[in-house]
């Protein structure tokens, strides 16, 4: 069986990773700008300015694939990092503004259309914080 737990980190690794290369966002006057997921990985921790805590998910879901690929993960742990994980990407979903470099620093661009490597991210970051809390609570406890 953790073999199966290992594979789907795997998978879900793969897909994040995937999600890296896709376009993520259009935006600017006439929908002129597209970013990737690797530009909203190095950016997204501006998201702070703007409420946004998403990004914070890939530290989280690190952890979650670690835990996951474990014999017996920590149950406690396991059920919270999950947990977290899958809300702080959940929260993505509320992204709708970005600052970038032209015109006044105050008034951020609007997010027109979101690409594939969003949804990928979302999916792939949510689906690694559920089967960690799966893993967790399906995964026999050693003897005390």
């Amino acid at each position: 069986m953790i073999k199966v737990w290992r594979l789907a980190a795997l998978l879900l690794a793969l897909a994040w990773c995937v999600s890296l290369a896709l376009p993520v966002a259009t935006f600017g006057p006439g929908a002129d700008e597209t970013w990737a997921g690797w530009a909203v990985l190095m950016l997204g921790w501006l998201g702070f300015m703007l409420g946004q805590f998403a990004w914070l998910a890939n530290f989280l879901f690190i952890a979650a694939l670690i835990l996951m690929s474990l014999r017996r993960p920590p149950r406690v742990w396991s059920l919270v990092i999950g947990g977290a994980t899958s809300l702080l990407a959940l929260h993505a979903l509320s992204w709708t503004w970005v600052y970038r470099n032209e015109g006044p620093a105050t008034e951020p661009s609007a997010v027109l259309g979101y690409g594939a490597g969003y949804y990928l991210w979302i999916a792939a970051t949510v689906a690694a914080g559920a089967l960690l809390c799966a893993a967790a609570l399906l995964r026999p406890r050693t003897a005390a």
